[in-house]
């Protein structure tokens, strides 16, 4: 069963492992839990939200159950498990001197030792190398030779450092060993620049004095290749820039946004107004570390891209060899999408007002003529003023109480689905005691059950606790559900049970069964829908309104509607009221 988006809000909320809702045709976390946060080193859900994910993101081959979006659209929520029984959770492994990080066949992290949590960035092995290319080229590799080592560039808490990474295949889980080896490559790169003393030369003379040479215009550092390839990876637009500020690389977006001649310019003049002076202190490194932070966390702002301004969030980062990465991320999308949000939000409130105080009116003009038609139909039919010889016009009567009855039934249903969609339905919840509400439904409906020859009874649970309810509307919910099921009962002469039970977790549960013919997964669906009968319904008078009005009301009082149903088998419709609106005995 899909779960609605409510629900899979309330399912990813209660999980204690990382859970997300994932959007796959934006590529998108619609919604995620505190695990799900530090699982991909975010420090906020809106900043998750606003994350995307490329095709190659280990979130995006993830499986899980489907659940519907916000919109109606078909989702699914991941849940990351956690590592089974073995090297992940072993002391040793937790004790280990060296940084080791377990993953699993995609690359998601399992687990991970104190040394590798405060060296390494958290998040999937794409994360961790700095490249979702190079994860899946590890891992292919560790699939086919079950072992490797590689000196690495890895993204650490200090930046990217190069690292010797041994890793090996152990079972299902993937265990890797960093070891930060920066310093020590650094040193061996300093001691191999410095040139070999030379031997020592006869006493020459003096070379002539010449004109000192102007300095040197700035000569920009080149960027080395796995900067490169970082930069050219990530899904932003992003620049780098050397330590002096000036741009040493950019990746196709960020000259698609900033423009083609980026390179090799001061990053002041890419940057937008507002960010200039700030940026300066940071390229400066002068700056407080509160500004810092504020820079790095990213910063709202709008960028200039001919006559249209296009709003991003601009986050700075400082690599461990000096250089500045600046990464745009555009936000127009989102906030095009929240304002088309908005605007629908508040059209559809707009339309459901009017929808209801239409019929309100409406409902209003028709009552009264159909009060008297029915009425007058009633003393004619009973013969009070003098009888009807005619047997014709007798049944003519008849079918003119009946069809004003129907008619004002549809509009009395009409009229409350509407309310209680809108959520302008006026409830009034208090302490509800089950079983005279249930003997109640059952005695106003056992002159129609014996009509028809089925069997209603009542079975109430002893000793039920009493509920957080409206006690009109769910009369209104029983007497709906009941008197559908008499009516599709008949075939079979079968019976009808109004149930009310409590469960271990202190939930009520109130059920109508029936042992009628039952529907399939497409008469359960069409069931639910307003004015649409089921196939096996065709044929008996009604509104098509009762279901859906029964899980209108269920829902506005808090409580959860299920419909359950096979052909042959009969129909149950569950009202379950959870533990918080069950009032302890």
């Amino acid at each position: 069963m899909t779960l609605s988006f409510d629900q899979a809000v309330q399912r990813i909320a209660a999980e204690a492992q990382p859970a997300w809702l994932w959007d796959g045709a934006r590529r998108r976390i619609v919604f995620a839990n505190e695990a799900a946060l530090a699982h991909w080193g975010e420090t906020s859900l809106l900043d998750l939200i606003d994350r995307r994910f490329a095709d190659a993101d280990p979130a995006a081959a993830l499986p899980g159950r489907p659940a519907l979006l916000r919109d109606g659209r078909l989702g699914t929520i991941v849940v990351v498990e956690t590592p089974a029984e073995g090297e992940a959770s072993d002391p040793l492994f937790a004790g280990a001197p060296a940084a080791l990080a377990a993953f699993d066949a995609r690359g998601n992290p399992l687990a991970a030792n104190d040394e590798a949590r405060a060296l390494l960035m958290p998040g999937p092995l794409g994360i961790v190398v700095s490249s979702p290319y190079l994860a899946e080229a590890l891992l292919a590799e560790l699939a086919e030779r079950g072992v490797l080592t590689r000196t690495l560039r890895v993204a650490t808490r200090f930046g990217l450092r190069r690292c010797r990474v041994a890793a090996k295949q152990t079972g299902a889980r993937l265990v890797f060993a960093f070891e930060d080896i920066e310093d020590r490559l650094a040193l061996l790169d300093d001691v191999q620049s410095v040139p070999a003393p030379q031997a020592a030369a006869a006493p020459t003379a003096p070379p002539p004095q010449v004109a000192p040479e102007p300095p040197p215009a700035t000569v920009l550092a080149p960027a080395g290749a796995a900067l490169e390839e970082v930069v050219a990876a990530l899904a932003d637009p992003t620049l780098a820039a050397d330590a002096s500020g000036h741009v040493i690389a950019m990746n196709a977006k960020a000259a698609q946004l900033l423009g083609e001649s980026a390179r090799g310019e001061p990053l002041l003049n890419m940057l937008p107004p507002s960010l200039k002076a700030d940026a300066a202190a940071y390229i400066a490194a002068s700056g407080v570390r509160g500004l810092e932070r504020a820079l790095e966390d990213g910063r709202e702002t709008k960028v200039q891209r001919g006559p249209e301004e296009i709003p991003v969030r601009v986050s700075f980062a400082r690599l461990a060899t000096g250089e500045i990465l600046v990464q745009f991320h555009d936000l127009s999308a989102g906030r095009a999408a929240e304002e088309a949000l908005r605007r629908a939000r508040e059209e559809a409130e707009i339309a459901s007002q009017h929808k209801t105080e239409f019929l309100a009116k409406i409902s209003h003009e028709l009552r009264t003529p159909l009060n008297a038609i029915i009425g007058f139909a009633e003393i004619m039919e009973m013969g009070r003023f003098g009888p009807i010889e005619n047997p014709r016009y007798q049944d003519y009567v008849h079918d003119i109480r009946d069809s004003g009855e129907l008619l004002l039934s549809l509009i009395n249903d009409l009229l409350d689905l509407s309310k209680a969609e809108s959520g302008r339905i006026e409830l009034d919840p208090d302490a509800v005691e089950l079983k005279p509400i249930v003997m109640g439904v059952v005695s106003l409906l056992s002159g129609q059950a014996e009509k028809n020859g089925v069997r209603l009874y009542a079975a109430v649970a002893k000793d039920i606790p009493a509920i957080v309810a409206d006690a009109r509307s769910l009369k209104q919910i029983l007497l709906n559900l009941a008197s559908n099921a008499i009516k599709f009962s008949v075939e079979a002469g079968g019976e009808v049970e109004i149930s009310a039970t409590m469960d271990a977790a202190g939930a009520v549960h109130i059920a109508v069964r029936d042992t009628g013919p039952g529907m399939d997964a497409e008469d359960l669906k069409r069931a639910m829908e307003p004015y649409r009968r089921t196939k096996s319904g065709r044929g008996r008078e009604g509104t098509g309104l009762g279901l859906p009005l029964a899980r209108a009301l269920t829902e506005a009082n808090k409580a959860q509607f299920a419909l359950e149903s096979e052909p042959g088998k009969g129909t149950t419709a569950r009202l379950t009221f959870p533990s918080a609106l069950v009032l302890a005995g």
